[in-house]
């Protein structure tokens, strides 16, 4: 009898559909990734910003994924969690961050699966290095004032 894994149809997993203004935080000074870490686990609303920290520690012990020269992913799974969850940073002069010390980080994106979801974490790791293949968008969105009009950018490229 052979037995095989269950093949899951390509999926594309917008990060749009996880942001909303108010998981969107602006930084127009210079902060450091732990900082901006820690506000970002505080901004989901209705987890607790310690156990969502452990979660990434966990998942990431010897750093966030760095995708580009300017981008940083945290990523984490979490029992009891029915839904993904995700937040950004946007960082206008960047911060420093040891793994990518000889250039600032400007967008820090942090993402919270389902425990057992390794499906959704990769798909939506995929779907970030395709949004984020040039530095363009990231220019372009340390350069906005608002969460709604980073909101926007992000949609407009993603369409």
């Amino acid at each position: 009898m052979l037995v095989t894994t269950p093949r899951y149809p390509p999926q594309k997993l917008l990060l749009s559909r996880f942001l909303t203004p108010d998981r969107i935080l602006f930084f127009f000074r210079n902060e450091s990734d732990r900082t901006i870490t820690e506000l970002l686990a505080g901004s989901l609303i209705g987890l607790d910003a310690n156990r969502v920290l452990n979660a990434i520690r966990v998942a990431e012990p010897s750093g966030p994924t760095v995708l580009g020269t300017s981008l940083q992913v945290y990523r984490g799974q979490r029992a009891g969690l029915d839904e993904t969850r995700a937040t950004m940073a946007i960082s206008r002069f960047g911060c420093e961050y040891p793994v990518n010390r000889y250039l600032p980080v400007h967008l820090l994106i942090l993402f919270l699966a389902p425990a057992g979801d390794r499906f959704q974490e990769r798909a939506f790791l995929r779907s970030l290095n395709r949004l984020f293949l040039t530095e363009d968008l990231t220019t372009q969105l340390s350069r906005r004032t608002s969460p709604a009009e980073a909101l926007s950018m992000i949609r407009n490229a993603e369409s």
